[in-house]
């Protein structure tokens, strides 16, 4: 972690509580860790360590990407995959392809056939963070197909960035399903007050991309796990999702 980060986190631990949700009067008590990709966890049930191959290609597929016309406006920092319908949705998918040529390699060297819609994004932070928030699971806005109740989201975040990226997972104590609907819902986060109470932020840092290693990742259940970026300026993740419907 950059020392920017580093005090964002160190200000928590001192704290011993964190206010979770950037949009609701929430604050909880909680037990900062901080762990390093590959470190033994006793919370592999949450999260999981993996590495994507090295390919050769990939640093000109990332340097295609980030030169995209999308990534070229200061004020966007996340470019979804061209199969990714964001029509009326305000969110930003690539035009021209390298984005998603950079997904697809990415999404192979996980073993994970295309998906489409693709839930597929590149992130390139053009700020950092200014504080331990922003807490979610994910709602796809992206029609009832993807609705929540109607299948399940597997999420690897992969740091592709020269330098270490911080994700951040916030743990209740115990094994639990969030009460938490297809659509966002503040009430429904500002419930979670009782489980929350006294769970464990666990800080993963992954570290630089190595050509040779391959990209540094962490996989969760983006529906049930809470989880939130704490990026630098300049950090570079990519965001692969595995959908797979409810029988």
């Amino acid at each position: 972690m950059d020392s920017h980060i580093t005090r964002l986190v160190d200000a928590v631990a001192n704290s011993g509580c964190v206010s979770p949700f950037l949009d609701i009067d929430l604050s909880v008590s909680v037990e900062v860790r901080c762990v390093n990709h590959g470190d033994e966890t006793a919370d592999n049930s949450a999260i999981q360590w993996v590495t994507i191959p090295g390919d050769p290609e990939l640093p000109t597929l990332i340097t295609n990407a980030l030169a995209s016309p999308e990534f070229l406006n200061e004020d966007v920092e996340e470019v979804w995959h061209a199969d990714c319908p964001v029509k009326d949705t305000g969110l930003v998918a690539d035009s021209e392809g390298a984005v998603s040529r950079l997904i697809d390699s990415l999404r192979s060297g996980l073993t994970w056939p295309h998906q489409t819609p693709s839930l597929d994004k590149i992130i390139w932070s053009k700020r950092s963070a200014n504080e331990v928030s922003g807490f979610h699971t994910d709602h796809f806005p992206f029609g009832s197909a993807t609705c929540r109740s109607r299948g399940s989201a597997t999420r690897v975040i992969a740091n592709l960035g020269a330098q270490p990226r911080v994700v951040c997972f916030l743990l209740p104590n115990g094994e639990r399903r969030l009460p938490i609907g297809d659509d966002y819902c503040p009430r429904e986060y500002q419930s979670l007050e009782g489980l929350l109470g006294g769970a464990t932020l666990l800080v993963a840092s992954l570290p630089p991309l190595s050509h040779e290693i391959g990209a540094a990742g962490v996989r969760f259940d983006a529906h049930n796990v809470l989880h939130s970026g704490l990026p630098s300026r300049g950090a570079l993740v990519a965001v692969i999702t595995e959908w797979r419907d409810y029988v």
